[in-house]
């Protein structure tokens, strides 16, 4: 039986680019899959699970993309598609150590597998070649010598999987599994067995070991992963994988023949840390940050926290300033929503779903609450690292409004009674400064108490985001069209403000270095796909 217990992903090749479409050498040694490097050459690659340098086997040049390697159990031979486009599909052979490439068919329907004697390979055929459609495809039996069809196999199928003993055939039609009977010369023994028939359509089919049950996904709005048997019994549904952060992540999933590694193909985030420059506005990526972490925020004495899932739960990490010699400082059994070093770079601040306020050691030791369940995000400390500011809704109004708490604990006393969400100490501690929580603009009000007064009449791009230096305040301000960015610079003593900056991409968050010569912005980039080991299958 198949269960999903603590998930733990770890990067297989740990390889910068994207990588997809992994598959086993026989021994379980080797891996074989598709790389596009960040700079370098795309194709298919090779290398030992172990680790080592790639070997590329087929380039990306102009006969196509090289996609969807598949190695030969006898592990001589990897076979390949080659694609200039949509339904154009060309099946290609490649010796395992490297050399030239043979084309097997100039047209598939890209899925194939290839049977245990590794002298065929079952793939599918356009039904209508002239109108290629790839859920009209018929599996055949071609010849991996002359690239002939020896035999057809099913008037309709894809995504075929064949058991390591080579008798039974599992594929989909749409949203339909099917069994499939065969010989030991691969030819259909009777008609195919009708397995399931899903709500959405059937992908990713994968034998699992032992062969007595396989894996597939159904796609929609929600991707889901089932377990179906060989012999009769309704397919199961894994549980969601929410509680491992996984949710619609994973593309598919595949296992070494000898049953003892599983590896899964994810949507995995790309995320950068950029650098501008206070003084010229010269903005450039600082650094790659491991898709794993967020909300890196810098402490006063040169070192790093941030949240991360390296070890598939809500933790708070600390590390140097450039990211080395990283530890957890704490694990959560709720999801972390925010964290905040405090001045001194003793303490964290973090609140938990659904808004705990703690407080713990940056060296980490055991959490204490401060407040339960009325907080909304972002927490601020003051400048003597003695209190907290957080934003919480007043009982009789629906606006935010800003609270303080003694950092060792005690009673909130709300500071701004009107609608107010995020809320920073100026340096010299004469001002809050905060914004709207429904319209979000920045405002001040001196922290002795009085009328608070407009620092700016501009939307900012992200509510609580905002800097408060000595010399300057920085906010991002959003224009006419949502992707109209820029930083903004303010005179705290004139209130002018000026633009620091055009940014071409929407930060989630910002920080100043603690030299105050530059900002410091997270960035996520759309997700590309990458391999991970899979720990936690049983």
């Amino acid at each position: 039986m198949l269960l999903w217990s603590l998930i733990l992903l770890t990067s297989l090749t740990g390889l910068d680019g994207e990588m997809h479409e992994v598959t086993f050498s026989p021994d379980s040694q080797h891996i074989a899959f598709h790389w596009v490097p960040l700079n370098g050459q795309a194709g298919i690659f090779r290398r030992p699970v172990a680790g080592g340098p790639p070997k590329l086997i087929a380039a990306t040049d102009g006969n196509g993309s090289a996609l969807r390697p598949a190695w030969s159990p006898d592990g001589k031979s990897i076979a390949f598609v080659r694609s200039k486009g949509r339904m154009d599909y060309r099946i290609f052979i490649a010796p395992a150590s490297g050399g030239p490439e043979r084309k097997l068919a100039s047209s598939s329907c890209r899925d194939f597998v290839w049977s245990t004697d590794s002298r065929f390979l079952i793939t599918g055929q356009f039904n209508t070649p002239n109108q290629p459609d790839e859920w009209d495809c018929s599996l055949v039996l071609m010849s991996v010598e002359t690239g002939k069809v020896v035999s057809k196999l099913a008037a309709r199928g894809g995504q075929p999987a064949l058991t390591p003993d080579g008798l039974t055939l599992a594929y989909r039609d749409a949203s339909r599994l099917y069994l499939l009977t065969l010989s030991r010369n691969f030819q259909p023994t009777g008609p195919p067995r009708l397995l399931t028939t899903e709500a959405g359509a059937v992908g990713n089919v994968e034998w699992m070991p032992g062969a007595k049950q396989f894996l597939y996904s159904i796609w929609g709005p929600r991707n889901q992963f089932r377990v179906a048997s060989i012999a009769a019994g309704k397919p199961r549904t894994l549980p969601d994988l929410d509680s491992a952060g996984l949710e619609n992540d994973i593309r598919s999933i595949r296992f070494s023949p000898n049953g003892a590694l599983a590896v899964a193909e994810l949507n995995q985030p790309r995320n950068a840390l950029w650098r501008l420059d206070t003084e010229t506005g010269h903005l450039e990526k600082f650094r790659n940050i491991p898709w794993t972490d967020t909300m890196l925020r810098f402490t006063s004495n040169g070192s790093m926290t941030f949240l991360s899932t390296r070890n598939a739960a809500k933790e708070i990490w600390t590390a140097s300033a450039d990211g080395g010699k990283s530890r957890p400082a704490y694990t959560s059994k709720a999801e972390i929503l925010y964290q905040e070093p405090s001045p001194d770079g003793k303490s964290i601040a973090f609140l938990t779903q659904p808004g705990d306020l703690f407080s713990i050691p940056i060296t980490g030791g055991v959490a204490k609450r401060l407040l339960p369940k009325t907080i909304v995000f972002p927490v601020s400390w003051s400048n003597n690292g003695r209190s907290l500011y957080f934003a919480t809704a007043a009982k009789e109004a629906k606006e935010d409004r800003i609270w303080r708490i003694p950092a060792s604990g005690g009673e909130p006393v709300e500071v701004i009674k009107q609608d107010s969400f995020g809320v920073k100490e100026s340096p010299d501690g004469k001002y809050l400064y905060f914004t709207n929580s429904r319209y979000p603009k920045l405002r001040r009000m001196p922290l002795s108490g009085g009328k608070d007064e407009a620092v700016s009449d501009q939307y900012l791009h992200f509510w609580p985001d905002f800097i408060v230096s000595a010399k300057a305040i920085y906010y991002i301000a959003r224009g006419l069209n949502d992707s109209d960015l820029a930083l903004m610079r303010v005179d705290p003593v004139s209130l002018k403000s000026t633009k620091a900056a055009r940014l071409d991409f929407h930060p989630t968050l910002m920080q100043l270095s603690p030299d105050g010569r530059s900002i410091y912005l997270e960035r996520h980039d759309p997700p590309v796909g990458g391999l991970f080991k899979l720990d936690g299958l049983k």
